[in-house]
């Protein structure tokens, strides 16, 4: 590195202590997934942090609310489809690209799991990633292990074996309808096509949870309100929850014959109007450098995650997770690309229509 980029990142460093603080905003599992990674930053380079986390519709409508006001107290925002869409929307961000200037986060050519950088919104300019998802099959799939047993677990080979009779009225799903876990339910469009949604919520009867109610739905399946769990609400932090805790819940982690899941994950977007914009732009780059790519393999509480850098240790990450990402054979599925964005769209409303002409109230 030259000379004068090692002064330039010296007087970032300073100037961003002279603000003393950072704003960071999340989505419902923030706090307990992210907060330690972000206070790890905060230890690093001496700085208060604090986190607004929750449900993706409050922590958005309060900070409308606060900016309505003339308040703009937050710096970095790391939420999910939903309340990216809703920031970007309100124009609520700035272009990042200007203020990553470290040559570990611009270089992508050595030392990634994508030789480019992997933007999060249509317009290339608002939102990156920083973390890839590999995950054992494109979607979760959860049972409950006492009443699914050994010989109905060998038997599903495909996602087209849970529309088997036996599975009728005993499917729980997340509220798909609502845009929750879009990715997922939009990466399940292109691969299992429209006719999978409608046999699975015309003739199988699925259960469908409130939005946001990943622990409640766990619950469900731990009681036998049903066997399996699809496009869980709140994605898995739910459900692991329930496993940690020792109820009869279970991840089924055989790869079927659609493939295993590997995305970009994790959004850093930058407000337009930062409280602490030094402190923001040092964590920007910071993150996808080699020492925060690092850190987050030790401090991330998200067990389905890892690193976006292919040239970082593998810290607490698990074994088979750290496995599925380094595997070169599965690509890293592109979610910013038209063919997505237009399945994405498709599947909502088909989602939606169907959901309003069968009756079908997420938590009803």
């Amino acid at each position: 590195m030259t000379d004068s980029f090692e002064q330039e990142w010296a007087e970032l460093i300073a100037a961003a202590q002279e603000e003393g603080e950072i704003a960071f905003v999340g989505g419902p599992t923030g706090a307990s997934d992210d907060g330690a990674f972000y206070d790890y930053f905060g230890e690093v380079f001496g700085l208060d942090v604090t986190l607004l986390a929750g449900p993706t519709e409050d922590v958005t409508a309060r900070i409308f609310a606060e900016r309505d006001q003339g308040l703009f107290d937050y710096d970095i925002a790391s939420l999910g489809n939903s309340g990216s869409t809703n920031m970007l929307d309100a124009e609520a961000f700035q272009p990042l690209e200007h203020f990553l200037f470290h040559p570990e986060a611009t270089d992508r050519s050595t030392g990634w799991r994508l030789d480019r950088i992997p933007w999060a919104d249509e317009g290339n300019q608002f939102c990156t990633y920083w973390g890839v998802r590999a995950i054992p099959n494109f979607q979760w799939l959860f049972y409950n292990s006492d009443n699914v047993t050994d010989e109905e677990l060998a038997s599903l080979e495909s996602w087209h074996d849970l529309l088997d009779p036996r599975w009728k009225g005993r499917i729980g799903i997340g509220a798909i309808n609502e845009g929750e876990q879009s990715n997922m339910r939009t990466q399940a469009w292109l691969i299992l096509g429209q006719e999978w949604f409608e046999t699975m919520f015309r003739e199988q009867d699925p259960q469908i949870a409130l939005y946001g109610a990943g622990r409640e739905q766990a619950d469900g399946l731990a009681r036998g309100d049903y066997d399996v769990v699809l496009f869980p609400s709140g994605g898995d932090a739910g459900m692991n929850e329930a496993i940690d805790a020792g109820l009869p819940v279970a991840e089924f982690d055989r790869t079927l014959a659609e493939g295993p899941g590997k995305e970009p994950i994790q959004r850093l977007c930058m407000f337009d109007e930062p409280a602490n914009p030094n402190a923001a732009t040092l964590f920007a780059n910071w993150v996808l450098t080699r020492e925060g790519q690092e850190a987050y393999n030790l401090y991330t509480g998200r067990d389905d995650r890892a690193s976006l850098r292919d040239d970082v240790p593998q810290g607490d990450v698990v074994d088979d997770l750290w496995n599925l990402a380094a595997d070169d054979r599965t690509p890293v599925y592109d979610t910013n690309t038209e063919e997505h964005r237009a399945a994405e769209v498709e599947s909502l409303a088909y989602l939606q229509a169907v959901f309003a002409e069968l009756g079908l109230v997420p938590g009803g």
